[in-house]
């Protein structure tokens, strides 16, 4: 299963690259290891699986929201597609499925009712990732999570 998440994973990361557009970084060889705003943001662009919208979002329940919404919006559309195969299409309904109890489990910890949910769902996406690219992004740094090789504490 863990192959199979990791070549999701590959497919995410193609997804989260292409559509942002950033200036080549220079090297300057009297630089200290400060960085200018405009460097990190750009670094942070190209950061495939950026966690950065998990780790800003400081409590379970949200995290648990993006994690959900951002694998079902990029992953979602592919679960039944004829280009993968049978094992394929049951680990990607597997990792949606955990997100999915993630998210219940979480609210019901939050006293969520389903109509907060479904706002939240709508509201943090806006907030956290507003394009498909960030989706993208929170999707691969969610899967890798699951894989273990992520430095998020709980999801």
């Amino acid at each position: 299963m863990i192959k199979r998440i990791t070549l999701l994973g590959a497919a995410l990361a193609c997804q989260a690259c292409g559509q942002e557009t950033v200036e080549p970084y220079r090297i300057d060889s009297s630089a200290q290891r400060e960085f200018p705003a405009a460097q990190k943001k750009a670094a942070q662009a190209l950061s495939i699986g950026n966690a950065s919208a998990l780790t800003d979002a400081d409590d379970p329940y949200t995290q648990a929201v993006l994690c959900d919404v951002a694998t079902q919006a990029v992953l979602g559309p592919y679960r039944n597609s004829a280009q993968l195969d049978q094992a394929q299409q049951a680990a990607m309904g597997q990792l949606l499925t955990l997100f999915g109890k993630r998210v219940q489990s979480e609210a019901r910890d939050a006293d969520k009712s389903a109509s907060e949910i479904a706002q939240d769902r709508k509201s943090l996406a806006e907030q956290y990732m507003p394009s498909r690219p960030a989706k993208a992004k929170v999707a691969l740094a969610c899967i890798r999570e699951i894989e273990g090789l992520g430095d998020l504490p709980g999801i």
